[in-house]
């Protein structure tokens, strides 16, 4: 596994060592992207979507021959729903180091690290039909364990962590064609990791589990959301994909771009529930305004199949049955070349 801790202080050693100073040439950038339920002229998620928002830091550094980008950002994803949990909220924190070799003025070739980690999720109560397991207000039960391997639950029922490790290699070719400028070849491989805790998975027989609620026992409903909880054992999700892009100006001031991006995919020792989609297509397009060596982008993002291949910490078995919807949204950048 890549120890990122380790690789903290990397990327400006190998500045140093790499880079005249004096010649360098690079951006930094600032964007924001986000879409809400209530935006009708975005693409309708389903209905116990509330928001999501994403935040993104990136400096980019590049001399004759090699280059660096360091990219963070902070994704938030809000749900609303009717049942227990009500509300959940999902965030995580993404760091990414690229290196790149630059061949010549058409060709370049890129290596990247990312590391994406989500927040403890904690989650006080479930609802099984009309039962209510948890500390909630309206909580028809509350299930405790004396476990010390619970102790950290405190009054929440549930926690979830996930976290994934991404390798991606990229190759772009500048071209002189009237439909794109660049093609954009890649694969990569990702590694997800979930882990979860709750006192739920202890009721396996006994007064608990043979309660019988609608003519079902509590201990089966039970069991059958724990099998829709992330999996704990370790997946892959190998991508291969490519994308194009076009600029067309109008004037010095402005210009008008297209990117088009198809992305294949494949899971390894995923136990799929209900679907995991094998492709996705992302299309963005709008406007730059180029003021010298400051650019304002604004656009707008459309993908075929949800998020997936683009927020990898989303999926699992509890939201691919999601992951065959349109998604949308609204992206703001601020860029600085120098």
């Amino acid at each position: 596994m890549i120890c990122y801790k380790k690789l903290k202080y990397f990327p400006f050693l190998l500045l140093l060592i790499t880079f005249n100073l004096n010649s360098l040439n690079g951006s930094f950038s600032v964007e924001h992207s986000a879409t809400d339920k209530s935006w009708n002229f975005l693409p309708k998620f389903n209905n116990s979507f509330d928001n999501s928002k994403t935040s993104t830091l990136k400096a980019f550094l590049y001399g004759k021959k090699f280059g660096i980008q360091i990219e963070s950002s902070k994704f938030n994803l809000d749900l609303q729903r009717p049942i227990e949990p009500k509300s959940l909220d999902l965030l995580a924190n993404s760091n990414t180091l690229e290196f790149f070799y630059i061949q010549n003025s058409a060709n370049v070739f890129s290596i990247s690290v990312k590391n994406q980690k989500a927040d403890t999720q904690t989650i006080d109560c479930l609802q099984f039909s009309s039962l209510i397991i948890g500390s909630c207000v309206d909580a028809n039960l509350s299930i405790r364990n004396t476990n010390e391997k619970y102790n950290n639950l405190g009054k929440s029922l549930l926690m979830i962590d996930g976290e994934n490790n991404e390798l991606k290699l990229n190759f772009y070719r500048g071209v002189n064609f009237n439909l794109f400028d660049e093609i954009n070849l890649y694969t990569s491989v990702s590694k997800n990791s979930f882990d979860w805790l709750t006192p739920l998975e202890e009721i396996k027989s006994g007064l608990v589990y043979n309660i019988t609620i609608n003519n079902q026992k509590v201990g089966e409903l039970i069991q059958n959301e724990l099998i829709r909880l992330p999996q704990r054992d370790n997946w892959n999700i190998y991508k291969l994909g490519a994308s194009v892009n076009k600029n067309f100006f109008i004037n010095n001031l402005i210009s008008l771009f297209y990117k088009l991006d198809l992305m294949f995919l494949y899971e390894d020792n995923y136990n799929e529930i209900n679907y995991f989609p094998n492709k996705n297509v992302k299309i963005d397009s709008g406007i730059n305004l180029n003021f010298e060596n400051f650019v304002v982008i604004l656009s707008g993002s459309i993908y075929k199949n949800n998020i997936l291949g683009f927020e990898d910490i989303s999926f699992n078995q509890r939201s691919e049955h999601h992951f065959d919807m349109e998604f949308g949204t609204i992206n703001l950048e601020f860029l600085y070349r120098f």
